[in-house]
């Protein structure tokens, strides 16, 4: 690559000092108010010390659903792109999905509060890695996944167009709620085999159950606003989405408190008449609010 280097004198010829400090000081505010900010996905190529970061890059460009189908530098995808997911979003993945097992438990991201990361060693990133191809191999067992490494269209599963699947899995924001749910219920106490929550995965794709503008499943009103036609891409409905996999991927929501919230919450997203207070249950029934019940768990 060739780059251009300008060299600024201190003090030019016949400039006295003060000159000489506002030009410097011109210059200075003019190449930072102009600067162009990286995106948060060309920082994740650049950064050599979020752990998190190192796993998903690698993993990006060796495992067979992503690599030639991540995009670099987006943060959302469009409907029509050809890519699978961002590498932003590989980023929120690796750090969801890894960080609640006790090995990675010290690692450090730039997601940290306090906005520093310290470079795991070698070995521990070669771990990291295996871990995070290991869930995308079994992840890959989905029927909409293993047809995209067979060379199906990705925008046909992410488009909400008539013929598209408009499929949850297929959105970044679904995505990540996917990593953050199965990352809770592999590293719980009674924890659950990822192999086991791929077989559960695998037996609702068959059934289309992963489409998000059919209100007969739970992503609808949730991820999808039936009222505006778009995508609730907003952190609150990432974390709605996260429970409710939780929910269905981990036998039901046991604590009572937790199950209320989560139940209220849930309904709130399927309001279609707020002033007569109705919703719409999973039957795609139009029914009083307080009579939409959650998902059942998955088997």
């Amino acid at each position: 690559e060739r780059i251009g280097i300008e060299i600024i004198p201190a003090v030019m010829i016949n400039e006295t000092q003060e000159e000489a400090r506002r030009r410097l000081r011109s210059i200075f505010v003019h190449v930072n108010q102009y600067a162009k900010r990286l995106t948060k996905g060309e920082l994740d190529l650049l950064n050599e010390d979020d752990g998190f970061a190192i796993v998903a890059r690698s993993v990006m460009v060796t495992h067979r659903l992503l690599k030639d189908r991540t995009d670099k530098t987006a943060s959302q995808l469009s409907e029509k792109s050809p890519a699978f997911t961002t590498l932003q979003t590989l980023v929120m993945i690796s750090t969801d999905y890894l960080k609640g097992k006790q090995e990675y438990s010290t690692w450090s991201s730039r997601m940290s509060p306090i906005g520093l990361s310290i470079r795991p060693d070698e070995a521990a990133l070669d771990q990291g890695i295996a871990d995070l191809t290991h869930y995308y191999d079994s992840l890959a067992k989905i029927p909409s996944y293993a047809d995209v490494i067979n060379g199906a269209d990705v925008a046909n599963y992410r488009s909400r167009k008539e013929g598209g699947k408009a499929h949850l899995l297929f959105l970044p924001i679904g995505q990540q709620a996917l990593a953050r749910a199965i990352g809770k219920l592999t590293s719980a106490t009674n924890a659950i085999e990822l192999s086991v929550i791929a077989e559960m995965l695998r037996k609702e794709d068959a059934k289309g159950g992963f489409n998000i503008i059919d209100a007969r499943h739970p992503w609808w009103g949730v991820i999808y606003n039936p009222i505006k036609k778009n995508i609730n891409n907003k952190e609150a409905a990432g974390s709605l989405c996260a429970r409710l996999l939780t929910h269905v991927l981990g036998g039901g929501t046991t604590d009572t408190a937790e199950r209320e919230a989560l139940e209220n919450e849930f309904r709130g997203a399927r309001i279609t008449d707020p002033d007569n207070g109705k919703a719409r249950d999973l039957q795609n029934n139009e029914v009083a609010v307080d009579q939409v019940l959650l998902p059942p768990p998955w088997t």
